[in-house]
This record gives structure tokens, C-alpha cells and sequence, in this order.
């Protein structure tokens, strides 16, 4: 008898074997897996998104920071930490809302990736990128940074 993840497994193999050839496609499907019901999915689109470069694939490994189940969870926390050194404070910037998030999840929290995410938030660079970010046109994206400006611990 067939389990339903073993169905989806394939499915996913396929689909990712199927858009090898553009990296494009290959890299939103893989986004759109990890969003997959089957915790298996989840963690090999996890996988085929770590390598992936770029960082335009840090909110769909973010978001994995708060799943519910362990070995996704994990793995998402060791590709974010394995990848902090190359990812640049304005691409943190940009996920501002998703980071602002990940704080109010219990499971994400815990993460080694996102203490140490808050520790180059809290950098004098990232002050001045998140005073920039109190006049961008979208009001929860102000909302975020100013947040982040008071949850700083004061000056000594």
C-alpha cells in the first residue's frame, strides 16, 4: 500500500527534475514546497533551497524557523545560520516583518539563528538602516522597524 508522502516525494523529485533547467522555476517551486503540508516536502524543498544562492530565498527559510515539526525546524535554523555571514543587513531589513513575526512563535524563538540575527539587528549599521526604514511607504514595514529601534537595550 501507497503512503500519501511517498506519492508527494515523487511528485516533488519530478517537478524539481522537470525545472532543473531553469533556475527561476526550479527555485519557486522549490519555495512553493516549503510551504507543503508533508513535513517531508517541506524539509527537502528546505534542502534544494539551501542551495540556492541569493537571498532571495531567506523568507521561505525564515518562515521554516517557526514549523511544527522538529526536523524541519532544525534544518531551517542550520541553513539561516550557515548563511548569516553572506547575508547582508538590508536583506534582513527587507524581512523585517517576517523576523518581527518569527518572535511571537514560540518554536521559532528558541532558534540559535534568530538570537543571532537579533545581535546584527542590534549593531549601530542596522540602527541607521532601521531609522532609514521609518520613512518607507508601507506603514507595517515602519511599524517594524520602529519596534525593533525600541526593543533595543539603551545605550550605556
Amino acid at each position: 500500500m501507497r503512503r500519501a508522502h511517498e506519492t508527494s516525494i515523487s511528485w516533488f523529485a519530478i517537478t524539481m527534475r522537470t525545472l532543473v533547467g531553469d533556475p527561476d522555476l526550479a527555485t519557486a517551486a522549490a519555495a512553493l514546497a516549503s510551504h507543503h503540508r508533508s513535513g517531508f516536502i517541506r524539509e527537502q524543498a528546505l534542502a534544494d533551497l539551501g542551495n540556492r544562492p541569493g537571498g532571495a530565498v531567506l523568507p521561505e527559510l525564515l518562515i521554516r524557523l517557526a514549523d511544527w515539526v522538529d526536523e524541519v525546524r532544525d534544518a531551517a535554523d542550520r541553513l539561516v545560520t550557515s548563511r548569516l555571514d553572506e547575508i547582508t543587513l538590508s536583506a534582513l531589513i527587507d524581512n523585517l516583518e517576517v523576523i518581527e513575526v518569527l518572535h511571537r512563535r514560540h518554536r521559532a524563538a528558541r532558534t540559535q539563528s534568530l538570537a543571532t540575527i537579533d545581535r546584527r539587528l542590534g549593531t549601530p549599521e542596522a540602527l541607521a538602516l532601521l531609522v532609514r526604514e521609518l520613512s518607507a511607504p508601507a506603514i507595517r514595514r515602519r511599524r517594524s522597524a520602529l519596534r525593533f529601534i525600541l526593543s533595543r537595550p539603551p545605550e550605556a
